[in-house]
């Protein structure tokens, strides 16, 4: 299944929803490559299907997008929020 697809001359990636409101958030290669300080080519790769996300790299965009996901994965590496700031031990 592809994960990336093309609209009006833009390629997007369709970031899966974790809390299942929606089926998907169109990231924007772009916005892809801003959030991740990746280059743009590398966003491209992505949305196109050429290269895969890793995990972390996935979590980090629903969190940003989306906000927190309570993830079991996030506390058994000590990874926490407080005062709306990000710890990890």
């Amino acid at each position: 299944m592809a994960n990336g697809f093309q609209h009006n001359g833009v390629w997007s990636f369709k970031l899966p929803d974790p809390f299942n409101r929606t089926p998907y958030y169109p990231l924007t290669s772009k916005q892809m490559a801003e959030l991740l300080d990746i280059s743009e080519r590398t966003a491209l790769r992505v949305c196109k299907s050429e290269s895969k996300l890793s995990k972390a790299e996935l979590v980090f965009l629903q969190m940003h997008i989306f906000g927190y996901i309570p993830d079991p994965d996030l506390l058994r590496y000590g990874v926490s929020f407080r005062k709306g700031y990000l710890y990890s031990h």
